[in-house]
């Protein structure tokens, strides 16, 4: 057996090998989408939470498929070629075969000659029976009904190294701290021949985190790794995603250079127009009092009154006298007439330029930033209904944990969790009592019988359950756990949209997981041809080649009714289950039940069982009739027990399901009839809520602003 066992370890070696290099492979062709380009901070943070999250997901998916597989594997109750769980013998004088069990002593040590023990272990209840591994001079026939025992032949005892029913099992629950020895290897070497070539494991010389006494399941259960070394490159990150541009604003006063330039410019404005403006007024302001003065003096000598009308007649033609006479250019001209024509020419084209540029400066469109602090989420969802385009609002953080703001729990199939698939006592049902209370290992029920192949559809349940909750419970968590970037806040009304795809994101993800790996492992078992004693036993026939006799197991032939018959070689040989009557005191005693399970299909392959529904389990004459029947035709054979305790599923607990859903409709949609998705936009904004809210708006300039454009031109 030690053989088998090494190439099962060589097996297993290939399998975490093949395992974690389709994890790394997988990790390294995700595209890594960012917003913008991350700090190295934030870099350094994101992907090593990004590798934390990938080495728990991969040893977590990898546990539970391992689970999975094994669980299926004891179930169907393959038939080792070495004969170590299930051997055939003739019986002699006859053309009949008969199957027996692998029995194992429990509690057996090897190197106490004298410690025995009577409680056993049967290969046809379980996989994982054991007995501890040795060496002997000669082999032992096996006695049927006998189990395995120590005896006088045993001549080492390897260390802690099991045998047992399958072994794969029996490897599993063994170590390998003979090969850390050099003076038991040598023994080993001795004795068998084999190994010559093979070197101690030196502990000392290595930093391994596994003890020379753990298991190897456990060191399987950890990929057998020692430890994962990982690397990130900020710079080749960097390289990838480097923005063709950055951009930053700030707010901040103006520049001195540019305070002093508008300062000369309205002084040189000012002068200007206080030097042409200045002396005018002075001068009309004096004329106007002298004249005035000898008005008075005259109307005094006269004393007579000039009118109103006489006195607006003389000051406008004092003021005609100015204008028509006012020249700028007395020091320039020498004659009066050039200067006083320049004048008019140059306050002519000064009015104009005014003008225009008056004219030009009210068109004019000028750019507003508008920076809001702190925006609460109110003032968030307000800003971004009136500048959505123009909107910038920086998060706080850029990226953030999803469980932070948003957390999914799912409903499974209330059937996983119900008495029929987790009671023991319900289980109790297919263990069978004689009247004097000794257990029946055998009992002779019809292939297609609810009490012989029942419990299969149970136990399978169970674990396509379990896989699947695992398998849910794993993508939920890892999705929990990822980092959300957000370089701006989004909306409420985005903020749930958002979730919902991610919703209908996980659906499919679980989906392609489950229904992929299931498919993989039933399409393997189909393709091995391995021989298994599970719903229908194979046949067994004899040829004999020249002198020799030898035995074949062939595909079982049912009889699916009283008049066919069909062959597990090329049919699926699908027919419902129920209650048939074998015993001798039944009077019907054909291939069709007396009673059939609503829903509970069953084939050559006992996974054909996801194409039933559960109908039954909902309905309490369907279950009343489960027990009922337990002893139908083998009422003075067996005891009966107590399932008064037992009721129906209630239909009404469920919420997409119904009864008479098929269980492969049902796996579709990864058992889960409810998904409650908890996501707090409240959360979130508070997450990654900016520091500020910006946005620029077009408006016209102000007057004082326009006023100061016009004083900087009369300026130059």
């Amino acid at each position: 057996m030690a053989s088998a066992q090494f190439q099962v370890l060589s097996v297993l070696c290939r399998i975490v090998r093949n395992v974690v290099f389709d994890a790394v492979t997988e990790l390294s062709e995700n595209i890594f989408v960012s917003p913008r380009a991350l700090p190295r901070t934030v870099f350094d943070t994101y992907t090593a939470t990004l590798i934390d999250q990938f080495k728990k997901t991969t040893l977590e998916n990898f546990r539970a498929y391992n689970r999975f597989i094994s669980s299926i594997v004891d179930e169907r109750r393959f038939i080792s070629a070495l004969r170590t769980n299930i051997y055939t013998r003739s019986v002699p004088g006859s053309n009949n075969y008969v199957t027996f069990s692998g029995i194992y002593l429990q509690k057996v040590n090897l190197t106490q000659s004298s410690f025995m023990s009577s409680e056993t272990c049967r290969c046809d209840q379980t996989s994982n029976c054991i007995y501890p591994a040795g060496i002997y001079n000669q082999s032992k026939t096996i006695i049927p009904n006998e189990a395995f025992s120590n005896d006088a032949s045993l001549v080492f005892v390897v260390p802690r190294f099991q045998v047992g029913c399958v072994p794969q099992n029996a490897l599993l629950q063994s170590t390998l701290q003979c090969f850390y020895n050099q003076s038991c290897l040598d023994i080993v070497i001795t004795l068998t021949g084999a190994l010559r070539t093979v070197s101690v494991l030196n502990i000392s010389n290595s930093s391994s985190r596994f003890d020379p006494t753990t298991t190897i399941s456990v060191i399987f259960d950890n990929l057998m790794l020692e430890s994962w070394q990982n690397s990130t490159n900020f710079v080749a990150y960097f390289q990838n995603c480097a923005p063709k541009s950055c951009s930053y604003s700030y707010v901040q006063r103006f520049f001195f250079i540019y305070m002093i330039t508008i300062a000369a410019s309205l002084f040189g404005g000012l002068s200007v127009a206080l030097h042409i403006v200045s002396p005018l007024f002075v001068k009309f302001i004096l004329g106007v009092f002298h004249q005035q003065t000898r008005t008075l003096t005259a109307d005094e000598r006269r004393q007579s009154k000039t009118s109103y009308r006489d006195r607006l007649w003389t000051m406008s033609k004092l003021a005609y006298e100015k204008v028509t006479t006012f020249n700028l250019f007395k020091t320039t001209f020498t004659n009066d007439e050039h200067g006083i024509h320049s004048t008019r020419v140059y306050i002519v084209v000064l009015v104009i330029g005014a003008y225009i540029l008056t004219i030009y400066s009210t068109k004019v469109i000028g750019s507003k930033q508008i920076i809001v602090e702190n925006p609460s989420m109110n003032q968030f969802e307000e800003l971004y209904k009136m500048y959505s385009s123009i909107l910038s609002c920086p998060s706080r953080r850029l990226s953030m944990p999803r469980s932070t703001f948003m957390h999914y729990e799912v409903q499974f199939h209330p059937f996983c969790t119900s008495s029929f698939v987790r009671d023991e006592r319900w289980l109790q049902y297919w263990t069978m009592k004689f009247l004097n209370g000794t257990i029946d290992p055998t009992p002779s029920f019809h292939g297609a019988d609810f009490r012989k192949n029942g419990l299969k559809f149970f136990n399978y349940f169970r674990i396509l359950c379990d896989f699947i909750t695992t398998i849910a419970s794993d993508v939920l968590n890892a999705f929990d756990a990822e980092n959300y970037f957000s370089s701006q806040p989004i909306t409420k009304l985005e903020f749930e949209q958002l979730t919902h795809n991610w919703t209908d994101s996980l659906k499919q993800q679980l989906y392609k997981i489950i229904w992929s790996k299931y498919v993989f492992v039933i399409e393997i078992i189909q393709q091995s041809k391995l021989v298994s004693f599970d719903s229908f036993n194979p046949t067994m026939i004899s040829k004999q080649i020249n002198s020799t006799l030898s035995l074949y197991y062939v595909p079982a032939v049912i009889n699916t009714s009283s008049l066919s018959v069909c062959s597990c070689s090329t049919e699926a040989c699908l027919q419902p289950l129920g209650f048939y009557c074998y015993s001798s005191s039944c009077v019907q005693t054909g291939s069709e039940p007396a009673k059939t399970v609503p829903g509970i299909i069953i084939g050559c392959q006992p996974l054909y069982f996801i194409i039933s529904t559960l109908e039954c389990f909902f309905s309490e004459s369907c279950v009343h009739m489960l027990i009922k029947n337990r002893l139908y035709g083998f009422e003075n054979v067996y005891l009966p027990i107590d399932l008064t305790y037992l009721t129906a599923l209630d239909p009404d607990d469920m919420i997409t399901f119904k009864p008479g859903d098929f269980i492969r409709d049902l796996m579709l949609a990864s058992f889960i009839d409810q998904w409650i998705q908890m996501a707090d936009y409240e959360s979130y904004y508070a997450q990654c809520q900016p520091e500020m809210c910006i946005y620029t708006i077009d408006e016209k300039l102000r007057s004082i602003t326009v006023v100061n454009s016009v004083i900087g031109l009369l300026g130059g």
